[in-house]
């Protein structure tokens, strides 16, 4: 049982977590697993504010010890170790957080399906009548099956039964998508591109930016409902949506540009994306490389606005060159350098021969793109084919 003071500075640690002091809050989760060894809720709470801050190793080792102890309590561990692992590993611990979230909407009598036939008495079908906190746990259950998927494609790819085994997460992650993740329809084009279903890919990353744009408007909508002023969207399933990181939005535009040679379409989509996520973070140096490319790959290709991005990426990883003493990080940023100035040399060919070799041209948007830090947060250079 926990003492009075481990209470207390749980306390003390939520606010000082609410009032944006993390390294206060680190302090105060320390000295209540002090307090009280065994809680895990103090781990589980301290190793997600360490993987938030950058410290991977001390919050794996707390997720890891909190599930040996309480290995039944809790999904968000799971996934988290999940995360933080590679291979079979990831996937036990994936498919143990889909365990543990799919018995919390069983406790609620929610069955998250929208065919009928399969209710039963007192269940709830599709998104119809759930609660924001279910409606959270169902999008974090299709997050976890992707996330599964995902591994197929990956660390797993090479299983003899990899293919099939991605697809079947893939269509349970489909049947509980009842709100819109572009997290499904994006998961669902990657492996249409490793199949060589080019087509069919750029269709569902299409259908991705909907659904971003979508979670983007989610906010000025529920405001519109609150002002009695429904607009177009008003009474959609889709609800609740949290806009998605950086990270999985920088993916979505270099998915794009990749089904871009199927659908021009998909290289203007990629320059929406990326413009919106530069006036979020206007110093990613990737956002800036990616733009310069999108801008290159336009039906009519603007030279002079993907050149003048490429321009401020070079010069910002020099600088970076210089300011950063790390060798290993100053060679990270070489390789991303030369990135950029290939896309500069042949942006230089276009305007000395014609548009068309800009356009034609190959542009390495699915390895180690430039970033703000030593390297790219995902790497898919990796990617298998698979046969359709």
């Amino acid at each position: 049982m926990a003492s009075h003071e481990h209470e207390e500075l749980m306390k003390r640690a939520e606010y000082a977590l609410a009032t944006l002091q993390p390294e206060l809050a680190v302090k105060f989760y320390e000295r209540a697993l002090e307090a009280t060894p065994d809680a895990t809720p103090a781990m589980d709470a301290l190793g997600e504010l360490l993987l938030n801050t950058g410290d991977g190793e001390r919050a794996y080792a707390l997720f890891e010890r909190s599930a040996k102890l309480a290995p039944d309590m809790g999904a968000t561990k799971w996934l988290y170790l999940g995360q933080l692992s590679e291979g079979w590993q990831s996937l036990q611990h994936f498919s143990k957080g889909a365990e543990l979230l799919q018995e919390e909407l069983g406790a609620r009598r929610i069955t998250p399906c929208l065919r009928e036939p399969d209710r039963k008495e007192g269940e709830e079908v599709g998104g119809k009548g759930m609660d924001d906190e279910a409606f959270a746990i169902l999008n974090q259950l299709v997050s976890t099956h992707c996330s599964i998927a995902d591994l197929y494609l990956t660390d797993l790819c090479f299983e003899e039964d990899a293919e099939a085994r991605c697809q079947a997460a893939l269509d349970e992650a489909l049947r509980l998508d009842v709100g819109g993740s572009p997290e499904v329809t994006q998961a669902c084009a990657n492996l249409r591109l490793s199949q060589k279903r080019g087509q069919e890919a750029a269709a569902l990353m299409i259908e991705t930016v909907k659904r971003l744009g979508a979670c983007q408007q989610d906010d000025v909508e529920e405001d519109d409902e609150e002002e009695g002023e429904g607009g177009e969207g008003a009474g959609q399933e889709i609800r609740g949506l949290q806009l998605p990181t950086m990270m999985f939005r920088l993916q979505t535009a270099k998915l794009l540009l990749e089904c871009q040679a199927y659908n021009k379409k998909c290289a203007k989509e990629a320059v929406r994306v990326l413009e919106a996520c530069k006036c979020e973070d206007d110093e990613n140096v990737e956002v800036w490389y990616l733009l310069g490319v999108a801008y290159s790959r336009q039906r009519k290709p603007d030279v002079g606005m993907a050149k003048a991005h490429l321009l401020h990426a070079q010069q910002a990883l020099r600088k970076m060159q210089q300011i950063d003493g790390d060798r290993e990080k100053a060679d990270a940023y070489g390789e991303q350098l030369r990135l950029v100035e290939e896309q500069l040399e042949v942006l230089r060919g276009a305007e000395g021969e014609g548009i068309a070799r800009c356009e034609t041209a190959a542009v390495g948007t699915g390895g180690d793109e430039p970033s703000s830090q030593s390297s790219s947060d995902e790497d898919d250079s990796g990617r298998e084919e698979m046969q359709a």
